[in-house]
């Protein structure tokens, strides 16, 4: 259960679920494979909507907005 978890969390936050059962059968063998890739997939299809890697592209509406929100923040004299 606690690999599942761990390959879970790391597809669902990195987004890369075939990269996060890898790295969990090199951490603890070939013998947890199973869980690890079940709980990549899952943990992929659960979080795929919100990853941390939102703003990928600088032509994107949320970039833009963000840039703007940014830029305000410098300005203000409260810092």
């Amino acid at each position: 259960m606690v690999i599942a978890g761990m390959a879970a969390a790391l597809a669902g936050i990195a987004n890369v679920p075939i990269s996060a059962a890898i790295m969990l059968v090199e951490m603890v063998g070939l013998q947890l494979g199973v869980p690890a890739t079940i709980g990549s997939v899952m943990g992929y299809a659960v979080a795929q909507s919100s990853v941390i890697y939102n703003i990928s592209s600088k032509e994107g509406k949320e970039f833009k907005k963000y840039k703007a929100i940014r830029k305000t923040d410098r300005n203000l004299k409260e810092h």
